[in-house]
């Protein structure tokens, strides 16, 4: 997890240590032990109100679908945009789609991947998948006459 920085002093008293007058931590990072961390993809710190004293809040759900951030650090529930999809589809506007044939997402929960990636040519042969929700290029097989497919290697 990448380390943050404590909240800005004031200016007039720059230069001296206040990490333990203010005890919180900006915007998208919270207090561990002593150190300011960023909040995990799927959470944000908005710090409105006495939040700034709280740990990240956990992305809401849109339409019964649960939902996650682009980035680590979010400071805002808007930036909770993104479906939580798994590998083999990607995020829209109405939650989870699998990827179409000859296409593939290896990650899961993609950051903001909104597109399937197209199956690789290998040995000089185009490669396409059996089915849609293909989560990795070893599944992209090698397409040869009268349409059988073989493993690739």
């Amino acid at each position: 997890m990448r380390r943050g920085t404590w909240g800005s002093p004031p200016k007039s008293e720059a230069g001296k240590n206040f990490d333990s007058i203010l005890g919180y931590c900006v915007a998208g990072k919270f207090l561990n032990g002593q150190t300011c961390e960023s909040c995990a993809r799927g959470y944000y710190k908005d710090n409105d109100g006495n939040t700034r004293f709280d740990n990240c809040t956990k992305c809401p759900l849109k339409d019964g679908k649960e939902t996650t951030t682009d980035d680590l650090g979010s400071d805002d529930q808007e930036a909770c945009s993104v479906y939580n999809c798994a590998a083999g589809s990607i995020s829209s506007e109405n939650g989870c789609k699998e990827c179409e044939m000859n296409t593939f997402q290896p990650k899961e929960f993609p950051f903001s991947t909104d597109t399937c990636l197209p199956c690789p040519v290998k040995a000089g042969l185009i490669t396409n998948t059996r089915t849609t929700g293909t989560e990795k290029s070893a599944d992209c097989l090698r397409k040869f006459p009268l349409t059988s497919y073989i493993e690739s290697t």
